[in-house]
């Protein structure tokens, strides 16, 4: 008897071994002799005896499986074999993930680590317990999740007053009585001491190679989402300044509501798995904004501009995000991102996606001296007309309802509105709570 993807030879018991027990049961299944050599031979285990009742015990209590484990003879000499079904949920041993492949037994990590808990359970690498104390986690991060969740009204009152174990809870990122990966991400001071890469790399550029300077935001998740915004409008950006009248005017080249949505979409979306840190890079005429992804399949960049469903590959993250108040939950980022940007006098966001990342890059909105948008060639199809009568009949419609109506794509409808804006026919203020569209009779 040898070796295979199935079998496997220890001479000995060692607690070391539950990592075997944890690959065949993440594999198909297979057999863990105790008392063999690397050849297959049989010589002796002593204290067989207490190991038959010690092994099932222990693979119960960490592992949370149940195998079958018999006393086997050759000429005299006793071993035992440990029978390992396949498990249809993922097996964790001490919160990492092994697998046996081939003659070996390999810890899944990134992508395969991802895919394996998505497949076999739809378990998400969020939801993955670790074994850290709560008391490690900052008290610090739960206050500014209790303020932000506060004013955004999507919590009850009452459950912000709980003690941290019970809001955990409450957020689901609790399981087994085991904080949960996006719990370490969300509310510890120095996530990346645990899962390395948890951070943001900022970097100013001249041209393509010329770095200028740089900066790394560290911390929790929701606390590096509001230290980036402001960190790009307070250092990283140039608000021409003009006067409208009295008034001082600073009009950034980027809206900053299409920066934080940004923003906040890399951060719960990026792949942490695969350990490499969000990427903002922001050069004369254009932002950009990378993070690591896994991209859902059959989707296209086309696809991000339709309207679809929202797919999260960290729903824990998302869901306190939206909590907080940063984000919302039905896949309409990437729509407020665009409509943020044709508010601001932006060209539209360009997405480009790789195997394994996606860069999302916003154009700098350029201002002549008096702040005002420059002229544009619009290449309209349709009649802006139809626009018109439509809004006076719905002034409160959304770019989804006026593009459904005209039957016209989204960028179409931008453009549209766009030119009927530029050319003083439609008004509508961004800030208003009914942000509705106001047309200006001629």
């Amino acid at each position: 008897m040898t070796e295979t993807e199935n079998v496997e030879f220890k001479e000995s018991w060692k607690s070391d071994h539950l990592k075997w027990v944890c690959g065949f049961a993440n594999a198909d299944g297979g057999k863990l002799f105790i008392g063999r050599d690397d050849n297959g031979y049989a010589v002796g285990l002593p204290g067989y005896r207490k190991l038959m009742e010690d092994i099932p015990n222990t693979i119960l209590n960490i592992l949370g499986i149940v195998t079958s484990v018999y006393l086997r003879d050759a000429d005299g000499r006793k071993y035992i074999e440990i029978d390992v079904p396949k498990s249809i949920l993922p097996v964790d041993c001490n919160g990492v993930y092994y697998r046996r492949i081939g003659n070996t037994n390999q810890i899944l990590r990134g992508n395969s680590l991802t895919e394996f808990l998505a497949q076999r359970s739809g378990i998400t690498w969020d939801s993955v317990p670790v074994d850290l104390a709560i008391d490690k986690l900052d008290p610090d991060c739960f206050s500014l999740f209790k303020e932000e969740a506060f004013r955004s009204h999507r919590i009850e009152r009452s459950d912000l007053s709980l003690p941290p174990y019970d809001i955990l809870e409450k957020l689901g990122l609790i399981h087994d009585r085991r904080l949960r990966k996006a719990a370490v991400l969300l509310f510890h001071k120095c996530p990346e001491r645990l899962i390395p890469g948890a951070f943001t790399r900022i970097g100013r550029f001249r041209g393509v190679a010329d770095l200028l300077y740089q900066d790394e935001i560290h911390g929790s998740l929701l606390s590096q989402a509001m230290k980036i915004v402001d960190l790009i409008f307070s250092k990283y950006l140039i608000a021409p300044v003009s006067y409208d009248g009295m008034t001082r005017v600073e009009r950034y080249p980027y809206p900053k509501d299409a920066v934080r949505e940004a923003v906040c979409n890399a951060l719960i979306h990026n792949n942490w798995s695969r350990g490499i840190p969000i990427q903002i890079r922001i050069e004369d005429d254009a932002l950009y904004v990378s993070n690591d992804c896994i991209f859902p399949s059959g989707w296209t960049v086309e696809t991000l501009f339709e309207r679809h469903r929202s797919v999260q590959l960290n729903p824990n993250i998302a869901r306190c995000f939206f909590y907080a108040g940063f984000v919302e939950t039905w896949g309409r980022g990437i729509q407020r991102i665009c409509e943020s940007c044709h508010e601001n006098g932006n060209p539209m966001p360009e997405y480009k996606v790789l195997p394994s990342e996606i860069t999302l890059k916003l154009s700098a909105a350029q201002a002549n001296p008096e702040g005002k948008r420059p002229s544009a060639v619009y290449d309209l199809s349709g009649d802006p007309e139809e626009v018109i009568c439509f809004l006076k009949e719905n002034p409160g419609a959304t770019y989804e309802e006026i593009a459904k109506e005209l039957g016209v794509s989204r960028s179409t409808a931008y453009r549209q509105l766009d030119y009927l804006r530029n050319t003083g026919r439609l008004i509508r203020n961004p800030h208003s709570s009914k942000r509705k569209w106001t047309v200006v009779e001629r």
